[in-house]
């Protein structure tokens, strides 16, 4: 083989390897990526179902709330509440 040719095929066999390598490398990421984004699809689907779950139940009577406390009937504790209001 010609001295000239020689060397002009072993770059191209070095460039091919390293081209190789890399292909290979973003074939590895593609496939972790393209898993990662089956189970984000997944997930969606879930939530998109779970949201049609939530807004099929019925609504919720409400809780029933405490009654109010029973103020004293005293009128000292009405003049107590406005001597209050009245210092604010």
């Amino acid at each position: 083989m010609d001295a000239q040719v020689t060397p002009l095929l072993e770059r191209i066999e070095v460039r091919e390897r390293e081209i190789g390598t890399t292909a290979e490398e973003l074939r590895a990421q593609i496939d972790a990526l393209a898993a990662r984004l089956r189970e984000l699809d997944e997930e969606m689907g879930n939530l998109a179902v779970t949201r049609k779950t939530f807004l099929a139940l019925p609504p919720t009577a409400p809780e029933p709330t405490d009654p109010p406390p029973v103020l004293p009937a005293h009128p000292a504790y009405q003049q107590i509440l406005d001597a209050f209001a009245d210092a604010v």
